[in-house]
């Protein structure tokens, strides 16, 4: 995953190089983002000892947009497309694997090895020019990010076992701010999420006696939830 966007990363350098200045109406975009882990586990009684023990940097998102522009007015552009992302975590911390079973299951404590999330994103951007120099601009945007799951995998650290389930269903909805660098037709975004609305995670937050000593806490399937996020996107225009 990573060589292919570093692939494309090249790609969409040399196009830029190489291209003539003229109107576009589309462009596409690779996105590498890293979160603060979620730290979050209810009902477990070794939280705090697997919370202390983590050592990985923290959650990684590699995305893939295809937007369409939108001009909307002097100095203000915006865009709508569709992307995928990956979300991949490898917090080692206990799951429910009955959150993947369609039909009775007996609990068993299992550890997360790695922790994959596929979604389906619908970009909204606004970008407003701050200055412009020959081929040079500085911008500020805002993003809007909704997403869809469609598919979610969790491979285990004490068993050889990979749990997947494929569900298309809502899943975050994001906002980020920033600046954008842009030279000719490729620009640099870097943002930083400032709201997060998701769906909440049955698979691995929740100890196996959560549901019963917490009634009605699933009534309400999403919440507002927003650890640190940056978030660094390469644009390039056609």
């Amino acid at each position: 995953m990573k060589s292919l966007f570093f692939s494309l990363f090249l790609c969409l350098t040399a196009c830029c190089l190489t291209a003539q200045d003229q109107p576009t109406k589309w462009s596409v975009s690779i996105g590498l983002g890293l979160e603060a882990h979620d730290e979050r586990l209810f009902d477990f009684p070794n939280a705090e000892r697997i919370i202390q023990q983590e050592q990985d940097a923290g959650t990684r998102y590699y995305s893939l947009f295809l937007k369409r522009k939108l001009p909307l007015a002097q100095g203000l552009n915006g865009s709508i497309g569709l992307g995928y992302t990956q979300k991949v975590a490898t917090f080692s911390r206990p799951f429910d694997h009955c959150y993947f079973s369609s039909g009775d299951c007996a609990y068993v404590l299992l550890y997360v090895e790695r922790f994959t999330h596929q979604m389906l994103q619908v970009p909204i951007d606004l970008n407003y020019s701050l200055w412009t120099q020959n081929s040079w601009n500085l911008g500020f945007n805002l993003n809007l990010l909704p997403a869809f799951s469609w598919q979610q995998a969790i491979e285990t650290t004490n068993q050889a076992n990979t749990f997947e389930k494929s569900e298309f269903q809502p899943y975050t909805l994001e906002l980020h701010l920033g600046p954008t660098i842009k030279w000719k037709r490729i620009s640099l975004q870097l943002q930083y999420r400032v709201f997060q609305w998701i769906q909440k995670e049955d698979a691995y937050l929740y100890g196996s006696d959560f549901r019963l000593n917490n009634p009605g806490y699933f009534d309400q399937r999403s919440e507002s939830f927003n650890p640190n996020k940056f978030w660094m996107l390469v644009d390039y225009s056609f």
